[in-house]
């Protein structure tokens, strides 16, 4: 399923992982895997049951995992738990973890670790100079994140504040 996610197969993507649960239902690599192609695909709110249900089992979790728990989380709106996950991220070498606490620290108003978590990720990935949040991608899909300024003023998207106050609204 890894090749057609790849690929842009995104049907016959999703079919492959269904398959692979049938076939390995206390696997919970294969559930959070799955649980996190559905949020990059857009299918939020089903991925994030399967990533809150399995993710952390058994120990550790891989730091792809926590991409895709800040991921749907960020999306549905939900910035301190999307901001907790980015955070797990610590790797200075993984870039959708630098772009995450980029991201969060950006809407979080923290300017100077937002902006500090870009010049990292430009280091590394001077492709992502030029892209905004919503041009980011996780495998063949785009993420569909609202832009907001990750090298500046670090404004948050609109509708995101509580009222009164520089931080968004929780969930």
């Amino acid at each position: 399923s890894t090749v057609l996610f790849n690929r842009r197969d995104i049907p016959a993507a999703i079919a492959g992982m269904k398959k692979s649960m049938v076939l390995n239902p206390y696997d919970t690599i294969v559930a959070t895997d799955y649980g996190g192609r559905l949020v990059s695909t857009g299918d939020i709110e089903q991925g994030m049951t399967y990533l809150e249900r399995y993710a952390g089992v058994g120990g550790v979790q891989p730091i792809w995992q926590h991409f895709y728990l800040f991921l749907g989380n960020y999306m549905r709106g939900k910035f301190p738990e999307a901001t907790r996950e980015a955070d797990e991220m610590t790797s200075d070498i993984y870039t959708f973890g630098l772009f995450a606490r980029g991201l969060t620290a950006a809407v979080c108003g923290n300017t100077d670790k937002a902006r500090a978590n870009w010049e990292k990720l430009i280091a590394l990935r001077p492709v992502w100079r030029s892209l905004r949040p919503s041009e980011a991608r996780v495998g063949p899909v785009a993420t569909g994140l609202p832009d907001v300024e990750l090298r500046g003023a670090a404004p948050v998207p609109a509708g995101r504040l509580k009222s009164g106050s520089s931080r968004p609204a929780a969930s």
